[in-house]
């Protein structure tokens, strides 16, 4: 009898499984089918309706400067060089052949190279192709294109940041509102305390950054105002279909945040037991890595199957961002020792920070073992940012000026798991 009813929880749990990686098959297949007719749809607009809205755009660009930073503070820096390549894609399209150009998403430089986007920009717009050099930028498949191409027939930069600042703003506002009135005043605190240290207000100044917010805005309020979120194992497939849209829209900059912000907040709101939100836990951040390396690797493979994009190039890349050389800098575990060995203040101040977050944590551990084995978890989801910039560890040195905001996961995660070890079950 025992044998029995083990055998059919067997099935049953492998019918659930297959279920779940079909249905997760079936959603990365959809997506990839909808992201590539959009992406083609929006290279059927004219490039010669949006290139004088580039043009105003590429002098407002120059006059903040390419690395303009708000107050000449670092942290408030915006990304107006990628802004502006976006938009030399955008205006570089040809419409007459809207899918080799979605697949393809070239974009057009002078032989001095990236240096001079500004000036290509200006070249580009008043149809100068004489001393302008095509380069094909396939890896990625830019679904920014599918907002930005009809937005770039109605206004210029100026008018996309305020569209921006009012949407963000807007997402922003629901989302505290639903934090209030059905999460709690803790959770709702520590996301104002996380979106002011990151500096949000600065995120929709920039086309680049806006992306992984607007996501991640979008997906806490669905899984905060839908209160049947009470079980971490109901975001497995919204996950793949999340990390599907990251991938889709995000040219790396912080895609973590549309994972760890939404899960932090369904494994705060959760009910299961220890084991079942570990087990979700695990299968929620496979899933979001199944839909957004799929998703990606599916672009990689159309544009190898419509316009002959070599696949060495994407493993190229994927090498290079992964890589733990970056200008002659060693940046393998025993580089960054050794580099650090040579600040000894530096040194000394990671030290004393990394014991006295060991010790701390071990205190709440022998205050409430049970309650902190319960809720590590949260820890975990605190913990990926270093995964990710350990991993990605060239992309993330290089492009540490905004990179650095992937930490708002960690320090939210920390937060409401510190608040769930003062909270007593029952």
């Amino acid at each position: 009898m025992q044998g029995s009813d083990y055998q059919v929880k067997t099935i049953n749990m492998m019918k659930r499984a297959f279920s779940t990686c079909l249905s997760s098959a079936t959603a990365v297949l959809a997506m990839t089918i909808i992201f590539f007719l959009l992406v083609s749809a929006a290279c059927f607009i004219p490039s010669n309706n949006i290139k004088s809205n580039v043009l105003q755009s590429t002098k407002l660009i120059e006059e903040e400067g390419i690395k303009h930073k708000i107050c000449n503070f670092f942290l408030f820096r915006l990304d107006n060089f990628t802004d502006a390549l976006m938009m030399n894609i955008a205006a570089g399209v040809d419409n007459k052949h809207p899918v080799s150009s979605a697949m393809k998403t070239t974009y057009h430089l002078e032989e001095g190279g990236r240096i001079n986007i500004l000036e290509a920009n200006y070249q580009l717009c008043n149809n100068q192709y004489d001393h302008l050099i095509p380069v094909d930028y396939e890896r990625y498949w830019h679904g920014y294109l599918v907002l930005l191409r009809p937005l770039l027939t109605l206004t210029d930069y100026q008018g996309i940041r305020i569209i921006l600042t009012l949407f963000i703003s807007c997402l922003f506002i629901f989302l505290c509102y639903t934090l209030y009135k059905y999460g709690d005043k803790y959770l709702l605190g520590t996301f104002l305390f996380c979106s002011l240290v990151f500096n949000l207000w600065i995120i929709p100044l920039s086309l680049q950054f806006s992306t992984t917010f607007i996501i991640t805005f979008s997906y806490c309020i669905l899984i905060v105002y839908k209160r049947r979120f009470n079980s971490v194992r109901q975001l497995l497939l919204p996950m793949v279909i999340i990390g599907g849209i990251t991938s889709f829209f995000d040219l790396l900059t912080t895609p973590l945040l549309t994972l760890s912000i939404p899960l932090s907040i369904a494994l705060y709101q959760s009910n299961e037991t220890t084991k079942e939100k570990w087990l979700s836990t695990l299968k929620s951040i496979v899933a979001w890595c199944f839909g957004y390396a799929t998703i990606w690797i599916n672009k990689w493979l159309l544009a190898h199957w419509t316009v002959d994009y070599q696949l060495s190039d994407a493993l190229q890349q994927a090498s290079m961002r992964t890589s733990t050389i970056y200008e002659n800098v060693d940046m393998s575990l025993k580089g960054i020792f050794t580099f650090l060995l040579d600040y000894p203040l530096l040194l000394t101040v990671l030290l004393f920070f990394t014991l006295l977050f060991i010790v701390f944590n071990i205190i709440l551990y022998r205050k409430n073992s049970q309650e902190f084995i319960h809720h590590s978890m949260l820890l975990l989801v605190a913990a990926l940012p270093f995964f990710w910039c350990l991993i990605l560890r060239n992309h993330s040195v290089i492009h540490h000026w905004f990179v650095w905001r992937v930490f708002m996961a960690s320090i939210f995660a920390y937060l409401l798991f510190i608040r769930k070890m003062r909270v007593k079950k029952g």
